[in-house]
């Protein structure tokens, strides 16, 4: 039997199924420049899940409290991936020797469809110092991938003990350098653990952890088995969700929903791009969004921002977005890895490279993004 709050994020788009209630739009950058463009990067929640899939029509804009006409300042939703990285991290723990062909069957069915939203990068950690590089992917919208990652059904942990919280530092620092890499001023990251338990090692404490595990984390999402133990730092990892299995055979279950939910986690952004009429001075946006609810009147949420509207003038186009340059970033606080890249935009957006090619792996501390992402040999 699997109990999962990644059963309610697919359960909630036609039942309702909620524990919160009521419907948040969250702000998460907002940029304009000439001619006229205006553009904002926002997330949409209902009962704490993501909402997804919603219309242009849903979103209506206010400047100075005065309703925007959606067809006369050309109201488009556009691709997120346009002005935000976006990647997810799996950490697996390694220290159980059990069930091994199951969790490499769990693994493989989790990154053939997350990746369909977002590159992934899958680590193993035992109670060894460091996490171990396994794989790297592009987007491919097509899920393909093999039905199990043969390099988990023989892999032996180095050292029995769990260094749980080393692991998700290093997690959080890997995360973060791949989000740099692709250079976008936005940045948006989930970081996904499967654990069979608190951390036992002590290399990192819980002190030393807790920042990094503060509102400027990335989207945090636990995979665990029914019966294992728990503590404070693996409830905080479910902080954006969390799925709980049997041992054994239920296991490629739980990660196939813990996939979907976090699917569902990147695609509650949206990208609201306009051509705004405004010709000069300091305007007040509100943006609102109407969800629908499976009960009665659909529910609203608003936010305002500003932009300067100086020097617009007319020859707008709203499906190139003005450029991003200072962002409210979703990241992780960085931690190690000083190699990383550290490029804050750039001037060709474009999607994540595609395609599977060789990628070296290793044992090294928060191995390095491939420039070619693909499986480790």
């Amino acid at each position: 039997m699997i109990r999962s709050l990644a059963l309610c994020f697919l359960l909630s788009l036609t039942t309702g199924c909620h524990f919160f209630g009521g419907a948040r739009l969250r702000e998460v950058s907002t940029a304009s420049g000439k001619p006229s463009n205006v553009a904002s990067v926002v997330a949409v929640m209902r009962s704490e899940l993501p909402v997804t899939g919603l219309p242009a029509s849903s979103f209506k804009l206010y400047e100075n409290g005065q309703l925007l006409d959606s067809t006369a300042v050309e109201l488009k939703l556009l691709d997120p991936r346009m002005v935000a990285s976006m990647h997810t991290v799996l950490l697996v723990d390694l220290t159980q020797t059990s069930d091994r062909t199951e969790l490499a069957k769990g693994v493989a069915t989790f990154v053939k469809r997350a990746r369909m939203a977002t590159p992934i990068s899958v680590f193993t950690f035992d109670g060894g110092e460091h996490l171990r590089f396994l794989l790297e992917l592009a987007v491919d919208p097509t899920g393909s991938g093999p039905d199990m990652v043969e390099g988990l059904v023989n892999a032996n942990p180095s050292d029995k003990s769990r260094n749980l919280r080393g692991a998700v530092a290093e997690g959080l620092a890997a995360l973060d350098a791949r989000l740099k890499r692709d250079g976008k001023p936005i940045e948006l990251g989930t970081l996904v653990v499967f654990s069979r338990g608190p951390d036992l090692a002590g290399r990192v404490s819980e002190e030393e952890l807790k920042p990094k595990l503060g509102e400027s984390a990335p989207q945090l999402y636990y995979i665990g088995v029914e019966g294992d133990a728990t503590d404070s730092t693996v409830s905080t990892l479910g902080r954006s969700g969390h799925v709980n299995s049997q041992a054994g055979s239920p296991l490629p279950i739980a990660f196939q929903d813990a996939a979907s939910a976090v699917a569902k986690l990147s695609e509650q952004y949206y990208l609201l791009s306009y051509c705004s009429p405004s010709r000069a001075g300091e305007r007040q946006l509100r943006i609102e969004v109407s969800v629908p609810a499976a009960e009665g009147a659909d529910e609203r949420d608003t936010i305002e921002t500003h932009f300067d509207s100086t020097g617009f003038t007319a020859g707008c186009n709203s499906s190139q977005p003005p450029r991003f340059v200072v962002a409210k970033t979703e990241k992780a606080t960085p931690v190690g890895d000083k190699s990383a890249p550290t490029t804050t935009h750039r001037d060709n957006p474009s999607s994540p490279p595609a395609g599977d090619v060789p990628a070296s792996g290793g044992g090294d501390s928060v191995v390095p993004p491939p420039a070619n992402p693909g499986y480790a040999p």
